[in-house]
C-alpha cells in the first residue's frame, strides 16, 4: 500500500498540513458567502421565543454591492411580550494561525421600525455557537464582534444600501481579524451573523450578501504592533511625526485598539513623508484597498494620499510615482478637497476623493507571475499643521464582489487551491473542489492518519481551471483523514472527518 510519507510517520504528515493547508493567495474562505446555493450555513435560535426567518438563496433582490443573482433574506417580527427576538446564522471556516483576514459584507435595509432597538452584528472567533443560547463571544476569548450596525447608532434606515466595512457604526468596529495560534498551523474559526430586536412590536427586513473573509496582503494593517511599515522622508525640510501604534481615543471609526497617527508642522518649512511596505502580488490580478481615516485637525495646505507602485520609495527623495509605470495614486484627501475637514471620519473606499478616487489596483506584468509592489501612504503639508489617524488598512485579492471591480479590470487568474470538503464531517459522501492555474499532471489522494493511502481520486492530466468531484467513504471507518492535492511543484493537504 502506498504511503503518504515514509519513515517519519504522522509527525511529518502534520508538518506538511501545517505548512500547506491554505494557499497564500486564497480568496474568500467562507463557502457560499454569496448565498447562491443552499448549504454550509447553520441557523440557530438565540434563546428567544420569536423566531427570525433566514431564507437563501433569495432571488427577488440583492444589495447594490452584492454579486451574483441571490442573497440572504432576513425577517424578524417581535410579537411575544415581554421577550426579545434573537437569531444566528453561522458556519465553521478553516484559517491559518498568525494570518490576518479582512471581513466585509453587503447589506440592504428593506423595512423596519427604526426605533425598535434592532441589531445586526458579524462575529469572527473561536467560540462555537450553541443553539438556544445568545451568542456574545468576547474579544478576550479570541472572538470579536467585528462589524455591526443597529437602529440607535445612526447607520440604519429604510433603503440604505451599503457595506459593513464602510458603513457599520455600532461602537468602534474592525475588519481585520488576527487568527490566534501557532503561525502556519490550521485553526478552525466561526463566522456568525447575529440579528435581533428588543422592543415589543419591532420589525426588520433586510438583505445580506457577499460575506467575505480574505487574507490581508499587508502586514500589521491594524497597527497593533508597529511592525511591517517603514517611514521614509521625501526630502521635505520638516519630517512627519508618526506613531505606528498609538492607543488613545482619536482613532478612526473603522478599527479597534491601536492605530496610525500622523502629524505635520510646516512652521519650519514644508513637511512630508511616506509610510510604506512591500508586498508580493499576482500579475494581472485586481486587488482592493481600503482603510479607515479620521481628520483630527488641520490648518493649512496638507494632504494624505495612497499610492501603489512597482517603484520603491527612496529615503530623502520625493515619491509620487506616475501612472503608466505600474503605479497609481489610488485615492486620498487634502486641504482643498471635499472629503477633508475636522470631524471627517470615514473610509478610503467610500470617502476618499482625490487621485483616481478608486481603491482598485490591477497588478502589471504577465498574468500569474509574482510581482513586488510597494504600497505607500504619503502625507505632508506646505503650510500650517495637520493631524490625521488611520486604522485597519487592507489589501485583498478580489474575485466575487462584482460591483467592486470595474468592467475593465483584468480577470483574476485561477490559483492552485484545494477547498475544504463539504459537508464535513460527512457520511458517506462529500464534495471536494480544487483548481490548478495551468494544465498538467495532478494527483488527489486520501490518507489515514498513519499515512496510508486509502483512496486515489485523481491521477492524470487536468486542464487549467476549477474542478469538483464527489468522494464516497462508504468503505472507510469513522475517523480523521487527510486529502492531498499534488502537482509537479506544489502540495496542499486538508483534513476531513468521516462520522458514522
Amino acid at each position: 500500500m502506498k504511503k503518504l510519507v515514509t519513515n517519519l510517520g504522522l509527525l511529518f504528515l502534520i508538518g506538511i498540513f501545517m505548512l500547506s493547508a491554505l494557499p497564500a493567495n486564497a480568496q474568500n474562505v467562507i463557502p457560499n458567502g454569496s448565498f447562491e446555493t443552499e448549504g454550509f450555513w447553520n441557523i440557530y435560535n438565540g434563546g428567544a421565543p420569536d423566531e427570525i426567518i433566514y431564507s437563501f438563496p433569495y432571488t427577488d433582490g440583492k444589495p447594490f454591492y452584492g454579486s451574483g443573482n441571490a442573497s440572504l433574506y432576513v425577517y424578524g417580527e417581535r410579537v411575544i411580550d415581554p421577550n426579545w427576538m434573537n437569531g444566528l446564522i453561522w458556519q465553521q471556516v478553516e484559517l491559518i494561525g498568525g494570518t490576518s483576514y479582512v471581513l466585509d459584507a453587503a447589506w440592504k435595509y428593506l423595512d423596519g421600525d427604526l426605533e425598535a432597538g434592532s441589531w445586526f452584528q458579524i462575529y469572527v472567533g473561536q467560540e462555537e455557537p450553541v443553539d438556544g443560547v445568545d451568542y456574545t463571544a468576547a474579544g478576550g476569548t479570541q472572538s470579536d464582534r467585528m462589524l455591526s450596525f443597529n437602529s440607535w447608532s445612526g447607520c440604519s434606515g429604510i433603503d440604505l444600501d451599503e457595506t459593513f466595512m464602510d458603513y457599520a457604526c455600532e461602537n468602534n468596529h474592525a475588519v481585520i481579524y488576527r487568527t490566534p495560534g501557532e503561525v502556519g498551523q490550521p485553526v478552525s474559526a466561526y463566522v456568525a451573523l447575529k440579528t435581533g430586536a428588543g422592543w415589543t412590536g419591532s420589525l426588520f427586513e433586510l438583505l445580506i450578501d457577499d460575506i467575505a473573509l480574505r487574507p490581508n496582503k499587508l502586514v500589521d494593517g491594524d497597527f497593533e504592533d508597529g511592525a511591517g511599515w517603514t517611514l521614509t522622508n521625501i526630502g521635505a525640510p520638516a519630517p512627519l511625526q508618526v506613531d505606528m501604534s498609538e492607543a488613545d481615543t482619536f482613532g478612526p471609526n473603522l478599527g479597534q485598539a491601536n492605530y496610525l497617527a500622523i502629524r505635520g508642522d510646516a512652521s519650519a518649512g514644508a513637511c512630508g513623508g511616506v509610510i510604506w511596505q512591500k508586498t508580493t502580488l499576482i500579475g494581472g490580478a485586481t486587488y482592493g484597498f481600503n482603510g479607515g481615516f479620521r481628520d483630527i485637525g488641520g490648518a493649512g495646505n496638507y494632504y494624505c494620499e495612497v499610492y501603489m507602485s512597482t517603484e520603491a520609495p527612496v529615503d530623502g527623495a520625493p515619491w509620487k510615482p506616475a501612472a503608466g509605470s505600474g503605479s497609481d495614486k489610488l485615492t486620498g484627501f487634502n486641504a482643498s478637497s471635499t472629503c477633508n475637514g475636522v470631524g471627517i471620519n470615514g473610509t478610503f473606499r467610500r470617502d476618499g476623493c482625490t487621485g483616481k478616487a478608486t481603491t482598485l489596483y490591477t497588478v502589471p506584468g504577465a498574468a500569474g507571475t509574482s510581482v513586488d509592489v510597494y504600497i505607500g501612504i504619503a502625507a505632508g503639508c506646505e503650510t500650517g499643521t495637520f493631524e490625521i489617524t488611520l486604522d485597519d488598512v487592507s489589501l485583498v485579492l478580489l474575485s466575487d464582489v462584482g460591483t467592486e471591480v470595474s468592467d475593465e479590470a483584468t480577470p483574476v487568474p485561477v490559483e492552485f487551491a484545494l477547498s475544504q470538503n463539504y459537508p464535513n464531517p460527512f457520511n458517506p459522501a462529500t464534495e471536494i473542489r480544487f483548481s490548478v492555474p495551468t494544465s498538467g499532471q495532478v494527483e488527489l489522494a486520501v490518507y489515514n492518519v498513519l499515512g496510508d493511502r486509502v483512496a486515489t481520486l485523481v491521477n492524470g492530466v487536468q486542464a487549467a481551471g476549477e474542478h469538483r468531484l464527489q468522494f464516497n467513504a462508504e468503505q472507510l471507518s469513522s475517523g480523521v483523514y487527510l486529502y492531498q492535492l499534488t502537482t509537479a511543484s506544489e502540495i496542499i493537504t486538508r483534513r476531513m472527518v468521516v462520522l458514522k
